[in-house]
């Protein structure tokens, strides 16, 4: 009701605001804080539902804002009146009566451009209002991911290319305040063909943003050997590569003034681990921006796959993170970590004078996880794809034997051996 009527009043007040006294009185009746109840939740210290409170501030503010158009509406209908006295009706131009309507329609445009993103935005916050309101009717909480890092569940290419997604847009949300006014964050995407993996299978479901038409199976490669057998006489079915138009997203920091590129954040998807065109469109992007005065940050959160190059570094870990500064190349920050680590928080490079701030990567995919329903998703009955090492499956499963999230049977993993440590 509160977002329908906030709603409600800016398009009236658009369509004509000569209502001006009536809308204002309801407006300041609709101040939220007022209601005892609500101003215990939104003030008190629990951290809970974080994104409610920033869309309830968000209308708040387009309240706020509403009236503000109104009292400046009202300021200036009395200001043209008074002109309007005092000026001969013999005396109007047809240059002034233009003047007046130019005028008016500037002042409802400039209110529909401050207020629009705002109403724009409003769809999109009620769906997430709603998605809440659905978890608190059950008495859910904020769900956390179970795992105290990286959740190897989320690696599963049935779900990673979202995840790219939503950990992509959370790290332009928190960090555009933290730069602002300076720099911003901007969400851009690179786009190439390829026609699939090198040793010709496909992953299951759409890794690294993949848009396809057809319906994709495994293709076994034709044997090596050279004996003849004999023709059939029916035609048989074969798969031929398809091409398939790969997006990925990634980020972009700019200054605002001179919109100079500052920093560039990838977040390495699977077709940059394997050998194709994926990886190649990658790597020569990434030796651009190593040559150049941009600082690069690559996030690796994927066991699976070859890691990105790096020179006399003997670590092999689950996951990893390059920060590299533009003054200090060739040499980089590497933040090394396994499954049972927590993902380090890194700090985001700007210009040598400004101070470096820090995103949050545990903390994002536990959002993300909680956001995208991930908790009623992902079936920790089942093994997590790829597979993990004995040694990693025995204490995922414990682990999650504890929450109560599957039964304890650290054994049943047939392919556990194939989840090694990357280089």
């Amino acid at each position: 009701m509160f977002a329908s009527d906030i709603r409600g009043y800016a398009f009236q007040a658009i369509a004509d605001a000569r209502l001006e006294e009536n809308i204002v009185d309801s407006l300041h009746q609709l101040n939220i804080f007022d209601i005892p109840y609500f101003a215990d939740w939104y003030f008190s210290i629990e951290l809970h539902y974080p994104q409610i409170k920033r869309y309830v501030e968000k209308l708040n503010y387009l309240r706020l804002l509403v009236i503000e158009y109104l009292k400046n509406y009202k300021r200036t209908r009395s200001v043209n009146s008074r002109q309007a006295f005092v000026r001969s009706p013999a005396n109007t131009s047809d240059l002034d009566k233009t003047r007046s309507r130019t005028s008016s329609i500037v002042r409802n445009r400039y209110f529909q451009k401050k207020t629009g993103f705002l109403a724009d935005a409003l769809d999109n916050f009620l769906s997430m209002v709603y998605m809440q309101y659905q978890k608190s009717k059950l008495g859910a909480v904020p769900m956390p991911s179970p795992f105290p890092g990286m959740n190897p569940y989320l690696e599963n290419p049935r779900f990673w290319h979202q995840i790219h997604k939503w950990l992509t847009i959370l790290i332009a949300e928190i960090m555009n305040p933290k730069i602002s006014p300076k720099y911003w964050v901007s969400v851009e995407e690179r786009v190439y063909q390829t026609t699939g993996n090198s040793d010709g299978t496909l992953l299951v479901g759409i890794p690294g943003n993949v848009v396809i038409g057809q319906s994709r199976v495994n293709i076994v490669p034709p044997s090596t050997g050279s004996v003849a057998i004999a023709a059939p006489s029916q035609p048989v079915k074969i798969n031929l590569p398809m091409p398939e138009t790969v997006k990925e997203w990634y980020l972009e920091v700019l200054e605002v003034e001179t919109e100079e590129v500052i920093t560039v954040i990838e977040i390495i998807s699977p077709k940059n681990k394997q050998a194709g065109e994926g990886r190649k469109s990658y790597m020569k992007k990434r030796e651009k921006i190593l040559g150049s005065s941009t600082h690069l940050i690559e996030i690796d959160l994927l066991r699976m796959g070859k890691p990105m190059p790096m020179l006399n570094q003997d670590l092999k870990t689950h996951y990893r993170i390059v920060v590299s500064r533009s003054q200090t190349r060739p040499m980089a920050d590497l933040y090394a970590f396994n499954l049972q680590q927590e993902i380090p928080s890194i700090p985001l490079p700007l210009q040598a004078e400004d101070e470096e701030p820090l995103i949050p990567l545990q903390s994002l995919l536990h959002t993300l996880y909680d956001r995208g329903s991930y908790d009623l998703r992902v079936d920790y009955k089942k093994k997590p794809t790829p597979a993990l090492s004995t040694e990693d499956d025995t204490w995922a499963n414990q682990l999650l034997s504890t929450l109560g999230l599957q039964k304890n049977n650290p054994s049943d993993n047939p392919s556990a051996e194939t989840g090694e440590f990357m280089v």
